[in-house]
């Protein structure tokens, strides 16, 4: 981590050294929701898969999509309306 650039924000610099891959995930307090494209090529699906399994405040969506989610953002509006109804 010494040699890459800092982020400009605290908070985003914080996140990134909080979100490694190789250290793991951050424990989870609150309703978290993931929605997630089966197809993205960026981020492997089974990461957001292994957070919602280890955190019981996760609840992952799957989308039928890839990284971006452009072709999902109808259902991306409604899962957030359900989502945020509930918290």
């Amino acid at each position: 981590l010494r040699d890459r650039p800092r982020a400009a924000d605290p908070f985003v610099e914080r996140c990134i050294v909080v979100g490694r891959i190789d250290r793991g995930f951050p424990a989870i307090a609150c309703e978290t929701l993931i929605l997630h494209g089966t197809r993205d090529e960026t981020v492997p699906i089974a990461r957001s898969r292994e957070l919602a399994t280890i955190n019981a405040n996760v609840r992952l969506v799957e989308l039928d999509d890839g990284h971006e989610l452009v072709a999902s953002l109808p259902a991306i509006l409604a899962e957030t309306d359900v989502f945020l109804a509930g918290v």
